[in-house]
C-alpha cells in the first residue's frame, strides 16, 4: 500500500537468492492496484527487494520484505519460503511517505557542476549513521528519493569517497559542529540545497643532487607547521626526482625531504634550503591550484655542496663535534642522523664518504 497522493502503479521490486543483492531471480512493477506476481522464481529461501525510485517514484521508502511489511536494510530482512508449483500470496509492502531533498554541487571557483559527489544524510553530525544517500549526476544534480519523515538529518559531502580534490563540507558551507540540520513532514519536498566545493590545491617540485643528479624514490612531505606540525600531505620522487602532492588545503605548507624515511643517505632540508626548521620558509599553497617549483638541492655528507666529500666537510662537522640543538654553534647540516647532536655516528658516517665524488649515497 502506498500513502494518499501516491500512484501505487509501476513500483518496482525485484527477488533475490540472498539478501543485500544476492543472486537476481526476477522483477516485476505493481499495476494500477498495487499488485505484483512475479513468476518463474527458483524454489527455496528468496528475499524481495521494494525500490520506487529505480521507477522514477520518489518520495517512498526502499527495503526488503519484512513480517511487519515495512522495507528494513537488508540484514533485518525476513525471508520468503517458495515452493516448486506454487504461489507463495501475502508477500505485501506497507510505503509510509517520506521527505525528499535535492540540489546542485558545483566547483566554487568555475561554478561548473561537478559529476560523481556523494552526499549523505546524517542523523547526527560528525559521527551519526547515514539514512540516505545520493550521487551527483552530469549536470552536478542529487536528489534523495526518500528520507524518513520526521527525522532529523544533517547533509555531508563525501568527494573523498570517489578520489574527487574537493574539500568536504556539511550543509550550509559548514563543518559538522555548525552544520544545518533538516526535519521534514512525511511528503515535504526541499530543494535547492546546493553545495559549492573549494577545489584542494598541490605542489610540485624536483630534488637533485649537489651534482645535479635526479634523487628517485625519496619521500617528501607538507605539514601545517614546522618543527613538529601535522603532515598534511607526502609524494614521493619518480626517476627524474620530479614530485607532485596533490589534495593539500589552501595556506602555508612548510615542505620538507624525508631521506630518512627512505633509508637513504642525504641530510633532509626544508625548503628553502635549510635545515633547521625553525627558519624553513612556508610555501603559499593557491586553492585549486598547484604551487611551484618547490625544488631542493641536497648534498648528503658534502656539507657546502661543491661536489665531493673533502677536507673542508670535515673541518666543519669538527667545529660542531658533541654540541646538541640550541647550542649557538650546532650545525644542524652536521648531524646527518637527526638526532639533534653532532656525535660519533655523524663523524663515522662522514668518514664513510670521504673522498666521494658525486655525494651520493
Amino acid at each position: 500500500s502506498v500513502p494518499s497522493g501516491y500512484d501505487p502503479e509501476g513500483i518496482h521490486l525485484g527477488v533475490y537468492e540472498g539478501n543485500c543483492f544476492g543472486n537476481w531471480l526476477g522483477w516485476a512493477e505493481t499495476d494500477s492496484s498495487g499488485f505484483f506476481e512475479i513468476s518463474h522464481v527458483t524454489p527455496g529461501e528468496v528475499f524481495v527487494h521494494v525500490c520506487p525510485s529505480c521507477a522514477g517514484v520518489g518520495g517512498l521508502p526502499e527495503g526488503y520484505w519484512s513480517l511487519a511489511g515495512v522495507p528494513v536494510d537488508c540484514n533485518e530482512a525476513d525471508g520468503i519460503a517458495v515452493s516448486a508449483g506454487t504461489t507463495t500470496e501475502n508477500i505485501n509492502f506497507i510505503l509510509d511517505a517520506g521527505g525528499q531533498i535535492s540540489g546542485k554541487i558545483t566547483n566554487e571557483l568555475t561554478a561548473l557542476p561537478l559529476e560523481g559527489i556523494d552526499v549523505y544524510a546524517r542523523e547526527i553530525p560528525c559521527a551519526g549513521d547515514w539514512v540516505g544517500a545520493a550521487r551527483t549526476d552530469e549536470n552536478g544534480d542529487y536528489s534523495f528519493q526518500y528520507l524518513p519523515p520526521e527525522t532529523t538529518v544533517y547533509l555531508e559531502t563525501c568527494a573523498a569517497c570517489n578520489g574527487e580534490p574537493y574539500l568536504d563540507e556539511y550543509y550550509d558551507n559548514a563543518d559538522c559542529s555548525t552544520a544545518q540540520p533538516f526535519t521534514l513532514n512525511a511528503g515535504e519536498t526541499v530543494s535547492g540545497i546546493d553545495f559549492a566545493l573549494t577545489p584542494y590545491g598541490g605542489l610540485s617540485g624536483t630534488v637533485l643532487t649537489s651534482s645535479s643528479q635526479p634523487v628517485g624514490n625519496l619521500t617528501v612531505q607538507a605539514f601545517d607547521a614546522p618543527c613538529g606540525g601535522n603532515v598534511i600531505g607526502q609524494a614521493m620522487t619518480d626517476g627524474t626526482g620530479l614530485f607532485y602532492m596533490p589534495w593539500l588545503p589552501a595556506g602555508q605548507a612548510y615542505v620538507q625531504t624525508c631521506a630518512a624515511c627512505d633509508g637513504l643517505d642525504f641530510v633532509d632540508e626544508w625548503f628553502d634550503n635549510v635545515t633547521d626548521c625553525a627558519v624553513a620558509v612556508p610555501v603559499n599553497v593557491p586553492t585549486g591550484g598547484l604551487a611551484g617549483p618547490v625544488d631542493f638541492e641536497i648534498c648528503g655528507a658534502d656539507f657546502d655542496c661543491d661536489g665531493d666529500v673533502d677536507g673542508a666537510d670535515l673541518s666543519r662537522m669538527a667545529l660542531t663535534m658533541n654540541l646538541a640543538r640550541g647550542n649557538p654553534a650546532y650545525d644542524p647540516d652536521c648531524d646527518l642522523d637527526g638526532n639533534s647532536l653532532v656525535d660519533i655516528l655523524d663523524a663515522a658516517f662522514l668518514a664513510g664518504k670521504f673522498g666521494s665524488l658525486p655525494a651520493v649515497p
